[in-house]
């Protein structure tokens, strides 16, 4: 699957800097990537919900650390040209 289009919305201050849309191959939209301010600088985390044990379950992952890299970069890349 190919990346064909990232859109990323700024939050701001906090934890949670940005929300980002992602799409495949023009035929898939993820939406809700959150980028988030880490202890070694931003990181990009997948949709998700909280289970009734309190832990987070991802709703949309890649099954390929190829495709969650390209995710990543390109989220990250959009982040920093908004951001900046």
């Amino acid at each position: 699957m190919h990346i064909t289009n990232v859109t990323v919305g700024v939050v701001g201050k906090g934890k949670t800097s940005a929300i980002a849309t992602v799409a495949l191959d023009d035929t898939l939209v993820i939406r809700s990537i959150k980028v988030i301010s880490g202890k070694k600088g931003p990181f990009v985390s997948m949709p998700q919900y909280k289970t009734k044990e309190g832990k987070y379950q991802d709703i949309v992952f890649p099954t390929t650390s190829e495709l969650r890299k390209s995710i990543s970069e390109a989220v990250l890349a959009e982040y920093a040209s908004k951001a900046a």
